[in-house]
């Protein structure tokens, strides 16, 4: 019957009110304690007091159970009340003991904790029993018991609740097979939207259930043992997850990019800042390491590609200026933007890690997150981690790499070697030939921003020099290119030459006539 609504309320101030009457010593019961003056009361013995003649009359119906031994199981019954609030519905659906939808119940539950704080005040000052549970911490691990039974419930129910709760297109909502419904190693639905629901549960917990159980501000704070419980359970089934996904790799590199991203954003929002988590590295990156590799080799390739037709345009186009005043074509532009999209996917894997020069998230933060290859995190050339980070992968991918190239150097130096073996075929041109001489130095203008925004002069030594080297490099190509564009003027020049000289004989040898006539 306590879980009426408004019988928590009642029960917690009539405790409150037991409470104050034997807790609270006046000058006549000033030298007895509580706990012998509730001994020796008749409080809840089954007596009844006649009002004429005050003789007792035993009760015939066996006595009630006192409030000493009442209290006992009011707590445990509390603490199972506490613990069902989200029956049945698993924080986001169905029908709940104390659903956030109800103001009433949110009051009956802050109730609920009320009774259990005089549940134990009564043991502690009436009962006078030695640490007798702390009310916020009975409260705490009811909440984490809780919330262990949501994940549960959200994690087996996850295709059904997302598509209750999310799934607004008709034509999406239709049967799905039951072994495709949970985690598979053949795409990455399921994490996706278990992530949604995580997020719907912690917000739940944030703005509802914290400012209702807010009798202890200092020592309970339901959203955040919300994050940190999610959390600690979804990691420890994304891992596993991921293990496998590594040995099949059926999915693309891409998807395994954004899901990495959004389990980074879940971890930034709600955890990073927690106490828990504080002092401690995430774990996060090393389950998706192997992929993020995966995806800075393919995106070499990409890049590559994307080179290929970025020049194979302009060629058609005849090498055409970007604009009235720019005095280089489109590849270039092209060819840039497609390096900064990679580098802006690339600069947001930067996560709170301390300075292990063994974990690939390292390598990322210290601007060296465009090898393609042999010297990524902790990887030697035969393969193999170098003290990576905890819990990496033993051994790595041997020979999975490409030599130790990084993507940009690969790609600016092919635009280069392009326009070199064909910059022959276009000398005999007015302005091509200029254009392709300036486009090689706005690779260098770009390459030179590029730099900036990965950190400068900050950035590692060893990524530092090969951007400079690559700098000296593209500026040798300059030079080259412009040697073979002033040879291929010299023999128009010598023919300019011997027609002057030829004139100016003629100017030469008619001034002479002039002279002899005169």
């Amino acid at each position: 019957k306590y879980m009426c609504p408004g019988v928590p309320a009642v029960m917690s101030t009539l405790l409150a009110n037991i409470n104050a009457y034997y807790a609270h010593t006046t000058q006549a019961t000033n030298n007895v304690s509580a706990s012998d003056r509730f001994a020796a009361s008749n409080f809840g013995c089954g007596a009844a007091v006649q009002p004429r003649n005050r003789q007792m009359v035993r009760m015939r119906d066996p006595p009630p159970p006192t409030p000493a031994t009442h209290t006992h199981h009011t707590h445990s019954s509390k603490q199972r009340a506490v613990r069902r609030r989200r029956e049945g519905g698993g924080g986001c659906t169905g029908v709940n003991n104390f659903p956030a939808s109800s103001p009433e119940r949110l009051q009956d539950l802050k109730s609920t904790v009320d009774l259990l704080t005089s549940i134990t005040f009564f043991r502690m000052k009436v009962q006078e029993l030695q640490s007798p549970p702390r009310a916020s911490q009975v409260v705490k691990d009811c909440v984490k018991a809780c919330l262990n039974s949501t994940y549960e419930y959200i994690f087996n129910n996850c295709h059904e609740l997302y598509s209750r709760e999310y799934q607004t297109d008709p034509a999406k909502q239709g049967a799905v097979p039951p072994e495709e419904q949970g985690p598979s190693i053949k795409n990455l639905d399921f994490w996706s939207k278990l992530i949604t629901l995580i997020v719907s549960i912690i917000e739940e917990d944030k703005n509802s259930y914290t400012p209702c159980l807010n009798q202890f501000p200092q020592e309970l704070n339901v959203g955040k043992i919300s994050a940190e419980v999610m959390w600690n359970l979804f990691a420890q089934d994304m891992k596993y997850a991921m293990e496998e996904h590594e040995k099949n790799r059926l999915c693309k590199s891409a998807d395994y990019m954004n899901l990495h991203f959004k389990v980074k954003w879940l971890y930034n929002e709600y955890c990073k800042d927690l106490p828990f988590f504080k002092s401690r590295v995430p774990e996060y990156p090393a389950w998706f390491e192997p992929f993020v590799i995966q995806w800075l080799d393919e995106n070499e390739e990409v890049s590559r590609d994307f080179l290929h037709g970025a020049l194979e345009r302009d060629k058609k186009d005849g090498f055409q200026v970007t604009s009235e005043h720019a005095l280089f074509s489109c590849s270039v532009v092209d060819v840039f933007s497609q390096l900064n999209q990679s580098f802006e996917i690339i600069r947001k894997l930067e996560c709170a890690r301390p300075a292990d020069r063994g974990t690939l998230h390292e390598e990322i933060r210290q601007g060296r997150v465009l090898y393609s290859g042999g010297t990524l995190p902790g990887r030697t050339h035969g393969g193999g981690h170098e003290g990576g980070h905890e819990g990496g992968h033993e051994g790595g991918h041997e020979g999975g790499h490409k030599g130790g190239h990084k993507t940009i150097s690969n790609v600016l130096l092919s635009y280069a070697d392009i326009i070199s073996r064909c910059f022959a075929n276009y000398v005999k041109m007015e302005k091509v030939p200029c254009i392709l001489i300036n486009n090689i130095q706005q690779l260098r203008v770009q390459l030179e921003k590029m730099f900036e925004a990965m950190g400068g002069k900050d950035l590692c030594v060893e990524a530092s020099d090969i951007l400079k080297d690559l700098q000296v490099k593209l500026n040798n190509v300059m030079d080259d290119l412009s040697r073979v564009f002033s040879v291929s003027f010299q023999p128009h020049i010598e023919e300019s030459v011997k027609q002057m000289g030829d004139i100016l004989g003629q100017v030469k040898g008619t001034s002479s006539v002039g002279n002899t006539s005169s």
